[in-house]
């Protein structure tokens, strides 16, 4: 009788190494799928100013600069990365005396990037394109956490920056403020 309860004994062992290694390989799967929803859901979106000073130097005639003010407000959607996306910018571009309005505008901060076409500007029944390109000194987690970031410089560059075909722009020691 002694082989057969040695048998049985292992079976029920075999059955049970079977049923717990089931188990954790099930909770590991659910673990991942957990984490892969989260991660996908991630998206910290908030709210962007951006103030900066600088200088607009016309594109044709005589290349004097005048000073040039930009203040821009909109939404921000962190989505990983170092990539922010922005959208629904508008404010204010002062060159010298004359001040063009800023609505719809969007953009994208990628790592240390500020780039893309921010806003279609309507005036005098003409269609102007303002472009911004610059950088930013940083899109990194403050201990972690991105919505720690509250204020940080940004510069846009000349030539790529400008509007439309009148002016180069250029900002240095601007700050973009975000508000999570």
């Amino acid at each position: 009788m002694l082989p057969a309860v040695v048998g049985e004994t292992m079976i029920l062992v075999r059955t049970r190494w079977i049923v717990a290694s089931l188990l954790i390989y099930l909770g590991l799967v659910s673990v991942l799928a957990i984490q892969s929803v989260e991660s996908k859901s991630n998206k910290i979106s908030g709210t962007i100013a951006i103030d900066a000073t600088g200088s607009a130097t016309p594109i044709k005639g005589k290349k004097v600069s005048v000073t040039a003010t930009l203040h821009l407000d909109g939404d921000v959607i962190f989505q990983g990365g170092g990539v922010m996306k922005l959208t629904k910018l508008h404010g204010t571009l002062q060159v010298g005396t004359t001040t063009f309005q800023i609505d719809g505008g969007s953009g994208e901060i990628n790592k240390f990037l500020v780039q893309g076409q921010v806003a279609t500007i309507h005036i005098q029944g003409k269609k102007l394109q303002l472009v911004l390109y610059g950088a930013i000194s940083s899109t990194e987690p403050y201990h972690g956490y991105y919505y720690a970031i509250r204020t940080t410089r940004i510069d846009f560059f000349s030539p790529q920056s400008k509007l439309s075909s009148l002016y180069f722009l250029s900002f240095s020691g601007g700050t973009a403020t975000f508000s999570w």
